[in-house]
């Protein structure tokens, strides 16, 4: 494909159609509003995510055909609420996250590491500085905008074009982007996301290392509204949200705080800025935070005076909400749900951000050397025992039996919005115990006196499985399910430390880049925007299996340097290339897709699951982020 030496915001993706532009230096006035043309065309096979208010054709169910389950499980629960009633005044929403766990106290997404705390930092951080098409890319309606792609230079020119102000009454600038890549970059940061993409941007290594003291590859025009970023590999994943760090951070009110401490202090956790639609006014630590509006929000005022935002035990859930002590209850266990509720809906998306899989736990992060190093005495190390283990788990009758048929194996390691790129007819969960004995028998696993498996050498075989506390009695079932299919195939599983372990405990076990003691961790991930997996299974403490390979580390070469990645026909080839890998080498099994479900009280109105690309004001973001817009049609929700 010919070389492009520089294009503007509008591509489109399906065969990466330019338009021509001069790439200059950094401009000190904001470019003129350029209309976004971007279109995208999915997979003829892969339909999107339904439309409220559509009448889909019920799809045959069909075990053997995972597309036709997707399709049917996607038309189960609608994505918005109902709500023709008039909306009142202001009033407080109440929302309630049904989780076993409890917030960590951080809310700078420099260092947030679970979605728990990532929610309730959403309400006051505000939204992306870029916004999401429909094709999943940047699009020109956000915050700031990608004015110039320029090939020669390997930059981008990001240009401000919204104008908020942190909640002190500070104005925002790109300055502040700047700031969090300092932060990133700097040798005694303790956070995550000093990984690829951050080492991509020039200078930031360089920063880290000490031998210099600014990124050199982040250059600020005068008046701070423009950047002009640079890049060493430049790839046609950075036109998604999440190929590099988009979420700025205060500098007036952190650089004052030594890196080492910042993820301690006070100012990221209970007194953080953001320049979103609410404010946090209190918080009881762990448990609740109360927010109230920001009157001054830079796409207007929010409909309701305060939100508090409450943890409560996924037992409790049903009836905080049929009570109507809540208004809004967000993952809410797909295992109560049911069909036609009083006084409250069920809205919710499958496949929308998570998948699940099992990491292998294979290799470990080396800080020092920056790469994963596998371990050759890992229990998990034969992939003959993995592809076992892979066979064993029935996730088809275990999300039928336990999960209302709102979770069902997933058929990819590649999130469902990445759909365009999966490999026809490759499905990489199969249910065959029968299969499993025989690959354990062909590879010497004989059974010991006690019943269970050996190693080869007749040495005991013992799996140690990382869980998360069950949080209702469907969950303990899900985990005994679990046990019992691994002890039908003759191996012996048991519980890491002889327990599950509450979520705060799980985080801190599975992102610990030294940790050795668990063999398999049932673990779920949101799914970016951004198709190239590197961020998730490259040379990263994020890597939670591990797993590396020449072949791994080639493929990934390939995505972050040739130049041929931006024929889409080649990028394709290369993601089915490394999902053919994936299934080969198989550092992980797959796991499942959950419809992601929320109810609502019936005095709430404007609550949506839409999917990226919903037109809110002037800009593009997904629905449920559009906390600001959420109505109420009653002085007290509706009880039965």
């Amino acid at each position: 494909m010919k070389k492009i030496k520089c294009m503007l915001v509008c591509i489109v993706f399906a065969g990466i159609v330019p338009v021509m532009s001069a790439c200059g230096g950094l401009q000190d006035e904001v470019p003129a509003y350029t209309p976004e043309v971007a279109t995208y065309e999915p997979a003829p096979e892969i339909p999107d995510d339904l439309v409220p208010g559509s009448e889909p054709e019920a799809a045959p169910v069909d075990e053997n055909d995972p597309w036709a389950l997707i399709n049917y499980t996607r038309e189960r629960v609608p994505m918005a609420v109902t709500n023709d009633n008039p909306a009142i005044d202001g009033g407080t929403l109440r929302v309630g996250i049904s989780t076993g766990s409890s917030f960590s106290g951080l809310l700078d997404p420099l260092f947030t590491t679970t979605t728990l705390d990532n929610d309730a930092a959403l309400l006051m951080i505000g939204p992306s500085l870029f916004s999401i098409g429909h094709d999943l890319m940047h699009s020109n309606l956000g915050i700031a905008r990608i004015d110039e792609w320029c090939h020669d230079t390997q930059s981008i020119l990001i240009v401000q074009q919204y104008f908020p102000v942190w909640h002190d009454g500070v104005p925002f600038t790109l300055d502040d982007l700047v700031f969090a890549f300092e932060v990133i970059s700097h040798p005694d940061y303790t956070g995550i996301r000093w990984d690829a993409d951050a080492q991509n941007i020039v200078g930031t290594v360089e920063l880290r290392e000490g031998t210099a003291d600014y990124i050199s590859g982040l250059v600020l025009s005068e008046d701070k509204h423009s950047l002009r970023m640079y890049f060493h590999n430049w790839h046609p994943a950075l036109q998604f949200p999440g190929a590099f760090w988009s979420s700025p951070s205060p500098r007036h009110h952190l650089e004052h705080i030594p890196e080492a401490e910042l993820a301690s202090h006070e100012n990221v956790r209970g007194n953080t800025l953001g320049f979103g639609p609410f404010i946090l006014e209190s918080q009881v630590p762990g448990e609740s935070k109360v927010f109230v509006r920001n009157e001054n929000f830079f796409l207007g005022m929010p409909e309701v005076e305060s939100i508090i935002y409450t943890i409560i035990p996924p037992a409790s859930t049903p009836l905080e909400i049929q009570s109507g002590n809540l208004d809004i209850v967000t993952a809410h266990p797909i295992s109560l749900w049911y069909e036609n509720p009083v006084n409250y809906q069920f809205i919710g998306r499958l496949g929308a951000a998570f998948s699940s899989w099992y990491n292998f736990n294979l290799g470990n992060f080396n800080p020092e050397t920056g790469r994963n190093e596998l371990r050759e005495d890992a229990t998990m190390a034969c992939i003959y025992l993995r592809r076992a283990i892979s066979l064993a788990f029935p996730l088809q009758e275990i999300g039928a039996a336990v999960f209302n048929g709102l979770s069902i194996p997933a058929n990819n390691t590649m999130n469902l919005k990445h759909s365009a790129f999966f490999v026809p007819g490759l499905n990489m969960h199969s249910f065959d115990p029968d299969r499993a004995r025989q690959i354990l028998d062909d590879a010497g696993y004989t059974f010991g006196s006690d019943g269970f498996r050996t190693h080869p050498d007749g040495s005991p075989l013992v799996i140690y499985l990382l869980w998360q506390q069950p949080g209702s009695p469907a969950a303990e079932t899900n985990l005994a399910m679990h046990l019992q299919s691994a002890n039908d195939i003759g191996i012996n599983m048991q519980l890491y430390q002889g327990r599950p372990h509450d979520f705060q405990a799980f985080v801190e076990i599975i992102n610990d880049a030294g940790s050795t003691g668990w063999d398999i961790a049932s673990n779920s991930w949101g799914g970016g925007h951004n198709p190239n997996p590197e961020s998730v299974w490259g040379h990263s403490v994020i890597n939670r299996s591990g797993w590396t390979s020449e072949r791994w580390d080639a493929i990934f070469e390939t995505i972050r340097s040739d130049p041929r990645m931006w024929d889409l026909d080649f990028m394709t080839e290369l993601y089915h290339e490394w999902q053919h890998a994936w299934f080969e080498e198989l550092p992980a099994a797959v796991g499942t897709i959950s419809v992601q479900l929320f109810a609502a009280n019936n005095r709430v109105k404007n609550f949506s699951t839409m999917p990226p690309g919903y037109a809110a004001g002037n800009m593009r973001v997904p629905m449920q982020d559009n906390w600001w817009l959420v109505q109420l049609t009653a002085d007290e929700p509706y009880r039965p």
